[in-house]
């Protein structure tokens, strides 16, 4: 019977070893499952701050368009901003132009783009802002006028610029030398 002792204290050693690495090996696989599901939910985490994130950059932009729309008043340093929320965008028109006025042609059989003037009473079309959808823009051969006084875009229409060629009322020419700066503030953006 001795000799049954030690194959017995063995076979009880190996056994008690084999069910501890099983219990070792399901106890890691579990640790390894709750680790997945703590980055899972890490990355869940993540993923809504920066949604948050994004809806508040969204926001913010928003309120700065907002702010941006309702500052149509005369500014001594900034001059007059003329906001058009038809067709997508704003220009800044200089202090001399308290008093302006806007005129809209629209498409006709003889011209397919809308046009949109700007003057004063006794001369109101000192400068324009032709407005194309993008189907008449592509419609536009290379060697048009209006390409070649494109100005921008945004997504549905093309813009143009064009100043009055004759000469108005003598009091009114510095106002069409402000052209170039007027047309250096003009911005487009997506309705």
């Amino acid at each position: 019977m001795e000799n049954k002792s030690p194959l017995l204290i063995t076979l009880i050693i190996v056994v008690l070893l084999f069910f501890g690495l099983v219990v070792l090996f399901y106890y890691t696989i579990s640790q390894n499952t709750l680790l997945k599901e703590k980055i899972l939910l890490i990355n869940q985490q993540q993923t809504d701050s920066t949604d948050i994130l994004s809806a508040k950059i969204e926001e913010l932009k928003n309120q700065l368009s907002a702010n941006d729309s309702t500052n149509n008043t005369p500014d001594s340093n900034a001059g007059i901003t003329y906001l058009n929320n038809d067709f997508g965008f704003s220009l800044q028109l200089p202090a001399g132009w308290e008093g302006y006025m806007v005129t809209k042609s629209a498409s006709t059989a003889t011209s397919i783009n809308t046009t949109i003037f700007f003057g004063l009473k006794n001369w109101p079309e000192i400068f324009a802002i032709g407005i194309y959808t993008k189907e008449q823009w592509n419609k536009i051969g290379d060697d048009e006028l209006a390409k070649r006084s494109y100005l921008a875009e945004n997504s549905k229409y093309v813009f143009t610029s064009a100043r009055a060629q004759d000469f108005g009322p003598p009091e009114y020419n510095n106002l069409v030398n402000n052209y170039d700066e007027i047309i250096k503030t003009f911005k487009v953006f997506n309705k």
